[in-house]
């Protein structure tokens, strides 16, 4: 009996500690789930399909257990979560419900969701104008068509305009047109739906006669270059809607790279916008055509059309230029510094000749323009007095300005045999400013914008065995010379180097070449400083026995 006993005590504690795994109250009875809120609040739903609903259950367990949600969708399951955002796609009867679980128990909650279908209702047209379905009207007259309807989702109607079997309108409510020939016309108003539609018809009697008169041509159409680069001004005397009396409706405008002298070319030319609106007959009438290449030609036609959209006969064809960009300046002698006269200047195809204190001006250069020339002679081969002259340009604005700095043709002499420079300067200047054009060198020099130049001339003495020379002097000697030879004051000296144009510097330690080096440039890009570098060991000789040609020559 004591073994049964025992056995009955242990039975039991097992009882009570399996039933306090799931509980937090281990000697009582496992309980549901409670659900303390939920929406929707009603149970029984109607919504229009397709539409989406947003389920939301919120429960406790009296145990103190861990729940868990699920979502069903007529027994399907749908999602896990405390909330669920069904779509119902289609109408019909759903049972939602939502499952709220521990790990014995559970608690059930549903809603009966009832998905409607809207049938479609047509549309209804509830008015139309015009009122009478028979209309009458003249040749010439305007008339508007206008529907006004009802529907369900009046934002989706499309509106739809019918001539006879032609569509000539779509979208909006109102249509409006002129009939501009005799005859009868069955007019449609349909509105529509996606699915379904209404009409109205209206039957019109169009009686009379068109205006067969066109315009009188223009024949007195003038032009010039406008104000700014790309523009072309016109003028033309107004002509009438029938011949020259009256008013007419409308310019057209066309411009072509050729002449325009048959219909044929009209209709092969551009057309372009902005033309006014016609004034009465007799009026003086003008335009600027815009947006066309600077310094470039062409022709222009204008014609005009009634209210019946005859059109007149072709009128007179102009050619003109369209405003491009002006170059102006000097032609400047080098060695005077005085204008020349009779210098044949051009850029593209535009040239001019320099007056007789040596201006030019050259009038709406084209845009493309990316070189301007001058030249003194006639005749081909001819050097003439001046050596040619040729410049890159890059046209920014509206005027430019450049100077042209002309070489005369001078002598050189040489103790050399042969000559090296066969008695021509201009190779020799070639040689000496390193602008021969060869291997992508430059072929314009650009020398000091302004003189005086202010030279640093140091004080310096050339001592050897042989002799002693003062190489400031002899670099006086030197611009003294040069000014003797343009009869100009080229040069003043100035002991503060900082502030000088040209420094004179020597160098006694290394065999070098005489050379100028630009240290500073001009934003026209001229010189804004050079220093001049003397080496004493390389060339010895020439500083002791043509001191003074080393200077000029640098």
């Amino acid at each position: 009996m004591k073994n049964i006993g025992t056995i009955i005590s242990v039975l039991f504690s097992l009882l009570l500690l399996g039933s306090c795994i799931y509980q937090n109250e281990p000697l009582g009875p496992n309980r549901a789930p409670e659900i303390k809120t939920f929406s929707p609040h009603a149970k029984d739903l109607q919504i229009i399909a397709p539409d989406t609903c947003l389920f939301v259950v919120d429960a406790e367990d009296p145990d103190g257990d861990e729940l868990g949600y699920r979502f069903f969708v007529n027994d399907s399951f749908a999602c896990s979560g405390d909330s669920a955002e069904i779509y119902f796609a289609h109408p019909g009867i759903y049972d939602v419900k939502a499952k709220i679980y521990d790990a014995q128990l559970s608690s059930v909650i549903g809603w009966k969701v009832t998905a409607l279908k809207i049938e479609n209702e047509p549309p209804v047209i509830t008015w139309y104008f015009p009122e009478q379905l028979n209309v009458a009207v003249s040749v010439g007259d305007t008339v508007m068509f206008h529907i006004a309807a009802e529907d369900d989702e009046p934002e989706s109607l499309d509106y739809i305009f019918m001539r006879d079997s032609t569509m000539v309108s779509s979208g909006s409510p109102e249509f409006i047109t002129r009939f501009l020939q005799r005859g009868q016309y069955l007019f449609s108003g349909i509105v529509w739906d996606g699915q379904y539609g209404d009409t109205v018809q209206w039957h019109l009697d169009v009686t009379g006669f068109p205006d067969t008169i066109p315009p009188a041509a223009i024949g007195d159409l003038t032009g010039w270059p406008g104000d700014t680069p790309g523009v072309v001004h016109i003028e033309w005397t107004a002509p009438g809607d029938d011949s020259t009396s009256g008013k007419a409706s409308a310019y057209i405008l066309r411009t072509s790279s050729f002449p325009i002298r048959t219909e044929e070319d009209w209709e092969g030319a551009a057309g372009k916008q902005g033309e006014p609106v016609p004034s009465p007959a007799g009026s003086r009438e003008a335009m600027d055509i815009n947006g066309l290449n600077p310094g470039t030609s062409l022709y222009v036609m204008i014609r005009c059309v009634d209210d019946f959209f005859n059109i007149s006969p072709l009128g007179n064809c102009i050619y003109v230029i369209v405003r491009g960009y002006d170059i102006g300046g000097e032609a400047v002698n080098v060695l005077t510094g005085e204008g020349v006269a009779g210098i044949t200047v051009s850029s593209a195809s535009r040239v001019d000749t320099t007056d007789s204190e040596g201006h030019f001006f050259l009038k709406n250069v084209p845009g493309y323009a990316t070189k301007i020339t001058a030249v003194d002679e006639q005749v081909t081969g001819d050097k003439g007095s001046y050596y040619d002259f040729s410049q890159s340009i890059a046209i920014e604005n509206n005027y430019t300005n450049i100077d042209l700095y002309m070489i005369p043709v001078l002598p050189i002499y040489s103790t050399y045999e042969p000559d090296p420079y066969q008695g021509n300067f201009y190779f020799f200047l070639k040689e000496i400013t390193n602008t021969t054009g060869e291997y992508e060198k430059p072929t314009v020099w650009k020398n000091w914008n302004h003189w005086p130049v202010n030279v640093y001339n140091p004080p310096m003495v050339y001592e050897s065995p042989d002799t002693v020379v003062d190489l400031q002097e002899e670099a006086r000697k030197a611009m003294a010379e040069w000014e003797d030879v343009t009869g100009l004051d080229l040069f003043t000296e100035t002991t503060d180097s900082l502030n000088a144009d040209a420094i004179i510097k020597y160098d006694d330690v290394n065999k070098y070449k005489h050379h100028v080096e630009t240290i500073e440039t001009n934003e026209d890009g001229t010189p804004g400083k050079r220093v001049m570098w003397i080496y004493l060991q390389n060339t010895s000789a020439s500083v002791y026995v043509y001191p003074h040609v080393v200077y000029t020559h640098e």
